[in-house]
């Protein structure tokens, strides 16, 4: 085919993908193969010659595969044999591979069969890949059969495919009630986010090795310090720098963001401090290859982010948790961040001062302050602080290690967290141990100590209960970084000037291209940037305006900051619908905001550039169609019976939310009335046991008094002569003779009677 022409008469296959390789995240873009080659556009109604962004030559140069992705869909990767470019176009893209993802496995099939035909040479089936109804104008105007499906028009899609899908459409229009707008795209409140995944390969664990020419640049660098200095003041060499900023690298410890969602589902107090922790460790083992330093941030810097929580059994209800950082001071550096997920329960507050000091032996980084974890539904504040992170082995291999004390505090609870990461010593030891204990501080002063804790924060970290003996697990690593939910960043195009992947894009491309020169280039070109707006301030007088942070106090020792629109409010079930961001701003949407908005807007179908309707205390004057509501969003979501997930109207998600947050009424009573009779069985049981324990002691007491009775009775009893009746009578006559022989004369008349008195006969 000519260059320059792109014939309909040649095989063709069309449609809209994610794509990675000429952008460093995900994005979508509309693919069109023709023959051999593969363009790339930036919508289907610019898939004409002279439009594509870029384009590949597949023909005997290139291999596609499957690949695998932790998203939702299929992918497959494209790569040129050699390793050179395989794009050419206008913006220069320089790569060797390009990964693709499409929603469903017929679509995959399709590119496949598609592609593989290409590179050997041989004809294939024209068709066009839609998603949704994106491409319907262009599939009638040029000819193609469309399907509604979503799927492969002119190619079976299986049991699994067009079918399901077809009917799954048609239920999504019914409950809408109108079809998609002429845009092919519905209006969104707040920011638009897009997924983002990792690249695995560029990730591990173990150290990394100083090799040829890096060498020399360290010993170079080791001329230009001394100890004790703080290596913020010295231009480091960019092969040692991790591709990203110290921004984005502080969403580490919130990559198991959904360990923190759990925290408030614990009834006591202990049980949260315990969960607290185990998110706390959850965020170390992650890291780039090797011993690398993030980017220092530009002052103003900013970092966007989201990650999107499935329902649980103990939080029946999908949630996002959003993250926004800033560099809000540059002298000394200062970087400040908000994470906040109200509805699983959650507000983070942390301002962090980095800094580096060099010794003869190592690095040390060091993370000055404190962050403050609200749960918002338990009224509870946790004030944590970040371990240092130390580098060592200068000329063989470098290693990172975590070391210092960490404290995880409740006051209102009294419940402490302390762990204590461990560096090797010089002789014996092991890397990456961790030892701790989470105890109660007494109202007396004392402490009580609940549980011993013991491990490798890479590895696996157990607890031991001290008051039955019993050890659990409290973290492993082993499969958890395969089982990673990525975060979301907004859509590359929307992104803002200041905020790091766009800031920093053109070092990180270097450094992936392994280029130093190009990298350490443009890293001065920001940095001369930095000083040159310092200096012109300075001329000016002013002072730098933060963006979406306010300085609480500037004299105390720790960097103090707060975030602007920082809500720790519990979530108003009645009221509320989702949070939202926008430019860095984090709130809440109401249910008659969202009302006001969807019933011009996408419900009714009328234009979306018309003002009525809309929500005057959200217009900034950018037109209405920057503020309506995102039908994707996973907050409106639910299953249809094919297990397919399809949006829902406020109407309807406010009916959900009713009967979730009635549900959870209904068990929270239960809970209670169960709780009171358990309470009262354990008083009745409680009674019993006085009870009997009173019968005991009363049988015991009757048992010792019938012996008493027994005992005298048997002393009272005839013995034969030496009775005590027997005595007693014999004492009286002994008596009456006495008395009659002395004090009366005529004894004789009385003697006769006595034998009959002894019961004797008296004759």
């Amino acid at each position: 085919m000519e260059r320059g022409k792109m014939s309909h008469g040649e095989s063709r296959v069309e449609g809209t993908v994610k794509l990675r390789g000429m952008f460093k995240q995900w994005t979508t873009r509309y693919a069109v193969l023709v023959g051999s080659t593969l363009s790339i556009f930036k919508d289907a109604t610019k898939a004409e010659w002279g439009k594509a962004e870029a384009a590949i030559a597949l023909a005997g140069k290139c291999t596609v595969t499957k690949r695998q992705t932790k998203k939702g869909g299929f992918c497959f990767k494209v790569k040129e044999r050699s390793g050179k470019s395989i794009m050419h176009g206008a913006a220069g893209y320089k790569v060797d591979n390009a990964i693709f993802r499409v929603p469903t496995l017929a679509m995959l099939d399709a590119w496949l069969v598609a592609i593989r035909a290409a590179i050997n040479g041989e004809s294939f089936q024209s068709q066009i890949i839609v998603s949704g109804n994106t491409l319907a104008s262009r599939a009638a105007e040029d000819g193609h059969s469309h399907s509604d499906d979503g799927g492969v028009a002119g190619a079976s899609a299986g049991p699994s495919g067009s079918k399901v899908r077809r009917r799954r459409q048609v239920r999504v229009r019914r409950r809408r009630g109108e079809k998609k707008a002429d845009s092919g795209e519905l209006p969104v409140i707040g920011t638009r986010y897009e997924d983002e995944e990792a690249d695995s390969e560029s990730i591990d664990l173990g150290g990394d090795e100083i090799q040829g020419e890096n060498k020399g640049l360290v010993k170079t660098l080791l001329k230009q310090v001394r100890p004790g200095m703080d290596l913020s003041k010295v231009v480091l060499p960019t092969f040692i720098l991790e591709p990203r900023s110290f921004l984005e690298k502080m969403t580490d410890f919130f990559a198991h963001n959904d360990l923190l969602a759990a925290v408030t589902t614990f009834d006591t107090p202990e049980a949260r401090m315990l969960q607290l922790t185990r998110w706390y460790l959850s965020g170390f083992y992650l890291g780039p290859k090797g011993v690398k330093k993030p980017y220092n941030p530009i002052l103003g810097e900013t970092f966007r982010c989201a990650w999107d929580l499935a329902p649980t059994e103990a939080l029946p209800f999908p949630s996002r948790t959003h993250f926004y950082a800033e560099q809000v001071s540059h002298h000394p550096p200062i970087s400040a961040f908000y994470v906040a997920n109200r509805k699983a329960g959650f507000v983070v507050n942390t301002a962090i001062r980095f800094k580096s000091r060099f010794n003869i032996t190592h690095v040390l980084a060091i993370m000055y302050g404190r962050g403050v974890i609200t749960l918002t539904n338990r009224d509870e504040q946790y004030v944590l602080n970040y371990p240092k992170a130390k580098a060592s082995g200068w000329f063989t291999t470098l290693k990172s290690e975590i070391t210092d004390k960490v404290t995880i505090a409740c006051e209102k609870t009294g419940y402490v967290t302390e762990l204590k990461f461990k560096a090797k010593p010089m002789v014996g030891g092991t890397y990456n141990a961790i030892t701790g204990r989470i105890y109660k501080r007494m109202p007396s002063g004392g402490e009580e100590v609940c549980y011993t804790i013991s491990g490798k924060w890479n590895e696996r970290i157990d607890y031991t209960d001290v008051r039955t003996g019993g050890t659990y697990e409290m973290w492993d690593t082993e499969g958890k970084r395969a089982a990673l939910v990525p975060y979301k960043r907004p859509a590359y195009d929307e992104q803002l000037p200041t905020e790091s992947v766009k800031l920093w894009a053109k070092v990180t491309q270097a450094i992936i291209e392994q280029d130093q020169v190009a990298a350490t280039e443009e890293k001065y070109v920001l940095e001369q940037k930095q000083r040159e707006d310092k200096i012109a301030r300075d001329a000016a007088g002013e002072e730098w305006q933060l963006i979406n942070f306010v300085q609480n106090d500037p004299d105390v020792t720790l960097p103090d900051f707060t975030y602007k629109h920082l809500n720790t409010a519990p979530f108003d079930w009645d009221n509320e619908v989702m949070e939202v961001e926008e430019n860095g701003i984090i709130r809440s949407v109401t249910k008659n905001e969202l009302d006001r908005l969807t019933g011009s807007g996408a419900r009714s179908g009328s234009d979306r550039g018309s003002d009525s309707g809309w929500s005057s205390d959200l217009d900034r004057g950018a037109g209405s169609s920057d503020y309506t509501y995102d039908y994707t969003d996973e907050s409106y979501t639910a299953s249809d019976d094919d297990g397919e997930l399809y949006p829902l109207r406020a109407s309807e998600y406010g009916t959900l939310t009713a009967r979730v947050r009635d549900t959870r009424k209904a068990h929270e009573a239960i809970a209670a009335q169960v709780a009171t009779l358990l309470g009262d069985v354990a008083d009745i049981r409680a009674d019993l046991k006085a009870r009997d324990k009173a019968d005991r002691k009363a049988r015991r007491e009757l048992n010792s008094i019938k012996s008493a009775i027994s005992s005298l009775k048997s002393d009272t009893e005839p013995d034969g002569w030496f009775s005590l009746t027997f005595l007693f009578k014999l004492f009286l006559v002994f008596w009456l003779l006495y008395i009659s022989w002395h004090e009366f004369p005529s004894a004789s008349s009385f003697v006769p009677s006595l034998p009959s008195f002894l019961g004797g006969d008296s004759s």
